[in-house]
């Protein structure tokens, strides 16, 4: 089990301390993302940092369902190769 660490990461001019047994590198470039995505919205003019945060929270959430039914549409894919080549590995011993 790792062990747990305090991580201060800051996000849109606010600092939040952490306890995580993620890796310190892995969540700060999470927060440089959410940072980031945070301010380029908010140079398309809103302001409310409430508002900020959920459409970066949105952003996030579908690029996460995006990546994940790649995810499934590869291992399927990956999966039916694999079958095939087994088929055919059969198939071979067979002849042979």
């Amino acid at each position: 089990m790792k062990s747990k660490q305090t991580v201060n990461v800051s996000i849109f001019d606010e600092t939040y301390s952490l306890v995580t047994d993620e890796l310190e590198s892995h969540l700060m470039e999470a927060a440089r993302l959410v940072d980031d995505q945070m301010r380029a919205i908010s140079k398309a003019g809103i302001k409310d940092v409430q508002k900020i945060g959920v459409l970066v929270a949105l952003q996030l959430a579908s690029k996460y369902l995006k990546e994940q039914d790649l995810l499934q549409k590869n291992t399927e894919a990956i999966t039916n190769v694999l079958d095939r080549l087994d088929l055919q590995n059969k198939l071979l011993s067979d002849i042979l």
